[in-house]
């Protein structure tokens, strides 16, 4: 049985657990990937898989932090929410991972014993996209029609928010607040940002996913406040794509080769990295 949000603050990485995290469906989840004998390829992946992203998850401390971050936010929201709208409170905040635990079918249990009618699911992925929103909404709507509970809630959906501009300011500050840790004014001017988001298979893109566009311009409104924030010409940017697995076409150019490419082509400045998506 997975693991509650309660239970699990950070998830250690160890090789029993990749795939009891949902490693496996991962690679089984068609909103995604889509390739022939999927049921049998997926697990054979995923365990190729393993070795590396313990690696990754090594170099950060050994596990996810994300479940206990999301129970960090998820306690800020309710609070927020009950300052902002008393008549309304208690506000009560579920979370529901694709992949790991807590899962949709615990939510919606938890928010049935709970006495709860009206839900807002509110996706934690600001821009758009049919493997990650997308698969996400599949997965919800099938528990929720599978546990007989779809007309059980009044339902209402925050699908993306890649313009908000209380987002576009938070992203805005980061940048600010790296830039200031250079040592000189010309650093700082001269700093070129590489902006990161997570990868998306070109089919997808090619069946008109709107990510790319949403990501872009998120991209693009960081730019424009950042200039407006720093008073001068916007610094030199890239916006370029990470966590591509397998041969398939992905979204490019790759994080890794920029950050090679741009140290090839001018040494000497410094790079600045920011994410132009929030993965959960």
């Amino acid at each position: 049985m997975l693991p509650t949000a309660d239970e699990v603050a950070f998830y250690p990485l160890t090789h029993s657990l990749t795939h009891s995290l949902g490693f496996d469906s991962l690679f089984t989840d068609r909103d995604i990937i889509q390739m022939p004998i999927q049921s049998i390829l997926a697990p054979l992946i995923a365990r190729r898989r393993t070795p590396h992203v313990q690696k990754l998850y090594a170099d950060i401390g050994g596990g996810s932090p994300i479940t206990r971050l999301t129970q960090e936010q998820k306690g800020l929201l309710e609070r927020r929410l009950d300052e902002l709208h008393p008549s309304t409170a208690p506000h009560r905040g579920y979370l529901a991972f694709r992949y790991s635990g807590p899962s949709s079918e615990q939510a919606l249990l938890d928010m049935k014993r709970d006495g709860v009618r009206d839900v807002v699911l509110f996706s934690q992925y600001p821009q758009w996209s049919c493997a990650t929103m997308g698969s996400s909404l599949n997965e919800w709507w099938r528990v929720a029609e599978r546990l007989q509970l779809s007309s059980h809630f009044r339902w209402s959906i925050i699908d993306r928010w890649f313009d908000n501009a209380a987002f576009i300011d938070a992203v805005v500050k980061r940048i600010v607040e790296a830039l200031r840790k250079l040592p000189t004014d010309a650093d700082r001017r001269e700093a070129v940002l590489v902006f990161s988001a997570h990868s998306l298979p070109i089919k997808a893109v090619e069946r008109g996913d709107q990510y790319p566009a949403e990501v872009a311009a998120t991209v693009n409104l960081v730019m424009h406040r950042l200039a407006a924030r720093l008073g001068t010409t916007a610094n030199k940017y890239y916006l370029c794509y990470q966590s591509q697995v397998g041969r398939v076409p992905w979204l490019g150019p790759r994080t890794d080769l920029v950050h090679t490419i741009s140290h090839w082509l001018q040494p000497s400045p410094s790079l600045v990295l920011a994410s132009a998506h929030v993965p959960s």
